[in-house]
């Protein structure tokens, strides 16, 4: 029987389903599911590393068991329910904590808008978005890093490899040296279509967003 964290080669269908193409996955389902249905919900795993949203970079050192041939990153922005009839093999297992980062990211995909209301860190579309530089510019490339947070702000503009916090809104310690310039988005913002929140925050939730598309800005700093 398989098990929640199991890498297994699997013919995974194209977006269109138009054909199919052997690939590894990892399996999401929990050992229940798959003991009680015929399928399995999986995450496709590719050796294609670039650096999109939701993914998770994994090596045969993410692994509890088994190996890996490449450097791969899991998909959590592509599942599939496949019949557990179709698998070839099994690689391995991926370790506890890198299939919880797996899932963590699965969930941050799934948050809603409310969702991101009630967070540790409240947004509130109403109050200023920030970004924070040592570079003079008007506009603010797609994929750039915004908050609501100023302070955090000033701090990113200071280019620290060390930044710490304690308590949410509390005093930032950094290294950065960097001067500091800080800018306001100068234009209305609508969440999850012009910016959404960073897969890759090591900060609370509700912190840290990444932007969809240019944006304008003004400097306030």
């Amino acid at each position: 029987m398989y098990e929640q964290g199991d890498i297994v080669l699997i013919p995974v269908p194209f977006t269109d389903l138009s054909s199919s193409k052997k690939r590894p996955v990892l399996i999401l389902s929990s050992g229940y599911y798959n003991k009680n249905t015929d399928d399995l919900i999986v995450a496709a795993i590719t050796s294609n590393i670039d650096k999109k949203p939701y993914i998770i970079e994994i090596t045969s050192n993410d692994l509890s068991n088994g190996n890996l041939l490449h450097k791969s990153c899991v998909r959590a922005d592509k599942l599939y329910t496949l019949s557990q009839s179709i698998v070839i093999k099994k690689f391995g297992t991926l370790k506890s904590e890198t299939l919880a980062a797996v899932i963590e990211m699965m969930y941050k995909i799934f948050m809603s808008s409310e969702d991101l209301m009630e967070t540790e860190y409240p947004v509130d579309m109403d109050k200023p978005w920030y970004h924070g530089s040592n570079i003079e510019f008007e506009i603010l490339k797609e994929g750039s890093t915004i908050t609501q947070w100023r302070e955090l702000a000033e701090a990113f503009a200071a280019k620290p490899t060390n930044l710490s916090y304690g308590d949410i809104c509390g005093a930032i310690s950094h290294n950065g040296t960097e001067r500091a310039i800080l800018y306001v988005i100068d234009e209305p913002l609508t969440l999850d279509i012009d910016i959404y929140q960073h897969p890759h925050t090591s900060m609370h939730q509700g912190v840290e967003f990444l932007t969809r598309r240019p944006l304008k800005l003004k400097r306030i700093l």
